[in-house]
């Protein structure tokens, strides 16, 4: 694995890797054996290509009898019988073709945990980050530096660039690394501490539960646009059945569902990213009603959990974006300036039929309409270097006018395509595109969002 030469995503065996993660992160202290493999052979058969587990995590409450790495909680001591299920997990992972997004460790064991004083400081998380780094040289896997925790100062910045460094010492530099951070809230970006670091090949953003009503383009363009240029993705982002608020006892807010997921895939693949990551509380805990009681806004065992509706559909944004080259795509970036304006119609509703707003620009592939009537939902939109096609998505029924001329050829074909279903209908065929052509999706608000896709007529 390593970063394309254009430095926007990842390539293996010469060719555009497809990174579609999920976050497993219970997967070696939680489920039995069997349990896992089981686990793996779903996701491969749901089209993920990435896991992302952790070796040495927390536990919560009623998680004090999971396996731990350490024994003693001491990193000089891992636990031969630990790393050796490790070791047969990862081996069954790769022989289905699945990547391993390793975790060395979480972030409590650097700081902001629940623990009187850090495990790792930077002369013992350098020996374990060449242990490990050692120990999987050889395998298909991604190392993962950090663990949902803000950076807390020069030292603790330092504990994690030795954990690189003893990484890399241990695997000479076969693997591709990044960096865990934590929320929005809290810095949310790898890019805000280690973006110029040489051992961070690429950036990660946490963009969480809390932001379901919220344009997470401009997150992901922040890290897109930044230089030097390095691939970014989204690592965690909204859980699937989770709450938007999930302390306990009492979650809070609305559920996550389906559509909250595939909305921040879409965002996150029309906005530059080299691939994304998807997450479910019941699954990652590995959780089973029987067994302990919910610590983690979870009520659904995870066996079951696991075919939640937004996983599955994460297999369609994986298909059309492979039959629409992903790789090629650039961002039609949006004049954030043009979010103003709009208003409300009668009872308060997006006043859709007219345009609004400032037109977004000359150039520009949507010339109105990229936004709804709050300013907080967009229309991203990518076109491909070649412009021989572009995707947009709209997130809510909403009207766009797009200047088709954007596109190479003759005619242009346009076309529906469903999220849920991955159906791909034909609207029409476009030729002498002098003015911006309107736009609507057919769904309604049991089916709200569509991706419109432009593509050159091949007999035109």
């Amino acid at each position: 694995m390593r970063v394309s030469e254009n430095r926007r995503h990842l390539v293996h065996d010469g060719r555009p890797f497809f990174y579609l993660a999920d976050t497993a992160w219970k997967l070696f202290t939680a489920p039995s054996e069997d349990e896992a493999r089981h686990y793996l052979r779903t996701r491969r058969e749901q089209g993920f290509s990435v896991i992302m587990p952790v070796l040495a995590t927390e536990r919560a409450r009623g998680e004090e009898g999971e396996r731990s790495a350490f024994l003693d909680d001491d990193p000089d001591r891992p636990d031969e019988a630990f790393f050796a299920r490790v070791d047969r997990l990862v081996d069954d992972a790769n022989a289905l073709g699945l990547w391993m997004a390793l975790l060395p460790t979480w972030g409590s064991y650097v700081g902001g945990g629940r623990r009187d004083r850090p495990v790792l400081d930077a002369e013992s998380a350098r020996r374990y980050g060449a242990y490990v780094g050692r120990r999987y040289r050889g395998r298909d896997v991604i190392w993962v530096n950090g663990g949902d925790r803000a950076v807390a100062g020069e030292g603790e910045a330092a504990v994690w660039r030795a954990l690189a460094a003893g990484v890399r010492e241990g695997d000479g530099g076969e693997h591709v690394m990044t960096f865990h951070p934590p929320g929005l809230q809290n810095g949310g970006h790898s890019s805000r501490w280690f973006h110029d670091d040489d051992w961070l090949d690429f950036n990660l953003l946490q963009t969480g539960v809390r932001y379901l009503e919220d344009d997470l383009c401009g997150h992901y363009l922040a890290d897109y646009n930044r230089l030097p240029v390095k691939p970014y993705l989204d690592g965690e982002t909204r859980y699937e059945n989770s709450h938007r608020n999930f302390t306990m006892p009492r979650p809070a807010g609305p559920k996550i569902t389906a559509y909250h997921v595939r909305q921040a895939a879409y965002y996150a693949a029309l906005c530059g990213a080299a691939g994304h990551t998807y997450g479910c509380r019941d699954v990652w805990s590995f959780y089973v009603p029987s067994e302990r009681p919910p610590t983690r806004c979870v009520d659904t065992d995870w066996r079951r959990a696991i075919q939640l509706p937004g996983a599955r559909q994460l297999r369609h944004w994986r298909t059309l974006l492979e039959r629409y080259p992903w790789h090629r795509l650039v961002p039609d970036q949006p004049d954030l300036a043009a979010r103003a304006g709009g208003g409300r119609g009668a009872a308060g509703e997006p006043r859709w039929e007219q345009p609004f707003g400032q037109a977004l620009g000359s150039g520009r592939l949507i010339t109105h309409g990229a936004w709804d009537g709050t300013g907080n939902v967009s229309t991203p939109a990518a076109i491909a270097d070649d412009a021989s096609f572009a995707l947009l998505y709209l997130p809510l029924p909403m009207p766009l006018w797009v200047d088709l001329s954007r596109i190479a050829g003759a005619a242009v074909d346009a076309l529906w395509f469903d999220p849920r279903t991955a159906e791909e209908r034909l609207i029409g065929r476009y030729a002498g595109r002098a003015e911006p052509v309107r736009f609507f999706p057919p769904g309604d608000e049991t089916a709200p969002d569509w991706v419109l896709v432009l593509r050159a007529a091949p007999d035109a």
